[in-house]
């Protein structure tokens, strides 16, 4: 949650803008208490609802949570392109 805490608006302005899962995060926010009050009803909105709300215990414990899942979905059948890390390498000392 330490992460998220420091980059909360960074993860607003490059990741949400284009999360599908924004939607329930939005609902589960409400849920809490936790935001301007009002049922965005599109994905600009929802993303501008997450922006006004403050960077709270709860905000962060839901965005870490949206992080895991999304990290944990097999997205294999996406055409990363360029954007392709591998995750093993070999190295020499």
């Amino acid at each position: 949650m330490e992460f998220v805490a420091g980059v909360k608006d960074i993860l607003v302005d490059t990741w949400l803008i284009n999360y599908q899962g924004v939607s329930h995060l939005v609902d589960r926010l409400r849920q809490a208490g936790i935001g301007p009050g009002n049922n965005p009803e599109n994905q600009a909105a929802r993303v501008e609802y997450i922006r006004r709300c403050r960077n709270s215990i709860t905000l962060r414990s839901l965005l870490t949570q949206a992080l895991l899942h999304f990290g944990d979905q097999d997205r294999r059948e996406i055409d990363l392109g360029d954007l392709l890390v591998p995750n093993m390498c070999v190295g020499s000392p």
